[in-house]
């Protein structure tokens, strides 16, 4: 009874931690896109921007049809990259694993290297299908490797850090190589929000 009671103020605690932990960074980037936004548009044209804007006003345009979108484009990828993170650590039972610990950002960006250089008809429809068989190849090999200890989350851990540093030393190795084919794929591992190709 007692050790009960002494547990739920720690559970109060990490419970705050975690709100004091998203909700930080979430209004930082919130008053920060503010501010880049009223560099663009004065705060009493974002409604009219937003609803009807004035097609004679570039900048209006701009507002409606390229700053929302990648703003919320921005979220909505965090939102599904956080969420996946989740759901790998929780499916693993690891809360080491994460997308770059297993291999799967590795494998993708191998992917579309790979494709960049020696089959770009692959990339025809699209970045996103190579990059995810790519990643997914990468896990597959992570699980096949850890398959022997009985998937423990240590040689999944290890596993994953061989796989992602052999792919990405690859990757990394045709890219240099190849700098002029592959200068778009730089920016795309930095996270590009290009929504148009």
């Amino acid at each position: 009874m007692i050790a009960q009671a002494m547990s739920l103020p720690r559970q109060r605690d990490g419970i705050g931690a975690l709100i004091l932990l998203v909700a930080v960074p979430a209004g930082l980037a919130l008053v920060l896109s503010v501010i880049d936004l009223i560099h663009l548009l004065p705060a009493h044209l974002w409604w009219q921007a937003l609803t009807a804007p004035d097609t004679s006003d570039p900048v209006q345009l701009l507002y409606r049809y390229a700053f929302l979108p990648r703003v919320a484009a921005s979220v909505l990828a965090g939102a599904a990259l956080g969420l996946a993170g989740v759901v790998i650590q929780h499916v693993l039972r690891n809360p080491l694993a994460e997308p770059t610990t297993i291999g799967t950002n590795a494998g993708a960006s191998l992917a579309l290297a790979a494709a960049t250089l020696y089959a770009p008809w692959l990339l025809e429809g699209g970045r996103e299908g190579v990059a995810l068989a790519g990643g997914a190849l990468a896990t597959s090999a992570v699980f096949a490797l850890a398959r022997g200890r009985s998937f423990s989350p240590v040689s999944i851990i290890i596993a994953g850090l061989v796989v992602s540093l052999t792919f990405g030393s690859a990757g990394a190795l045709l890219m240099a190589l190849n700098r002029e084919y592959t200068e778009e794929l730089f920016i795309w591992q930095s996270g590009s929000l290009v929504q148009n190709g």
